[in-house]
């Protein structure tokens, strides 16, 4: 698939899965018109292949390839496995990480 119709198809995905029209309660109680849920695309097999294949499209044109993808866990978690994956069938290796928001509390020695 061509990188303009894989991003045509991701757009499009986005707008029918995650695009929620309002009126909205943010979680700073502020209100909105619109919100995007990405997590309704990105928990999707379908989003999933398709973010997968932009995101590691993005990462192929860089001029440096990266060794690992990351970000802040839970709303990067599956982004993280669907571009690993991408780059495993194209023959590539990426690992992924995942960061906390907060530091690991670390359980007392006995």
């Amino acid at each position: 698939m061509s990188k303009e119709s894989t991003r045509t198809r991701l757009r499009d995905l986005l707008a029918e899965r995650a695009l929620i029209l309002g009126p909205i309660t943010l979680s700073s109680g502020k209100q909105s018109n619109h919100y995007f849920d990405c997590r309704r695309l990105t928990l999707n097999s379908v989003g999933a292949d398709l973010v997968g294949d932009a995101v590691l499209d993005v990462i192929q044109e860089l001029p440096e390839k990266p060794l690992a993808i990351g970000g802040l866990t839970h709303g990067a978690d599956p982004i993280i496995v669907a571009v690993m994956m991408k780059a495993r069938h194209r023959g590539l290796s990426i690992d992924g990480f995942f960061v906390r928001k907060e530091a690991k509390a670390t359980a007392p020695r006995t």
